[in-house]
């Protein structure tokens, strides 16, 4: 059930993949982490293409967002998703038809 809930992308598999090997106090071994990835990747996963990267960039420039925090929105919409959880966009917004949520709030 969950599976069908959740949604993630090429992007932030390897954005995690990344963090928990390197940019963590104590940081996962790469086995542990590809452990994560292959859990992960039994949900749908988002592949980011040229025209994603293309749409990222012309969101970047039109509502001036980092151009990675623009290519996960394009990832979220693309996938069906009408939400997403993050810390990283301003809570309570709707950029291309997401629902930005902050979950520490």
């Amino acid at each position: 059930m969950l599976r069908e809930m959740l949604r993630t992308s090429t992007q932030m598999l390897q954005e995690f993949f990344v963090v928990v090997t390197r940019k963590i106090k104590v940081p996962l071994t790469n086995e542990h982490a590809l452990e994560f990835l292959d859990t992960w990747s039994e949900c749908p996963v988002v592949l980011l293409d040229y025209p994603a990267i293309r749409e990222a960039a012309k969101l970047t420039a039109d509502l001036q967002l980092s151009f990675w925090d623009s290519l996960i929105l394009v990832a979220v919409r693309r996938s069906g998703a009408k939400r997403i959880y993050t810390e990283d966009l301003q809570d309570g917004h709707t950029i291309l038809g997401v629902r930005v949520m902050n979950p520490f709030r």
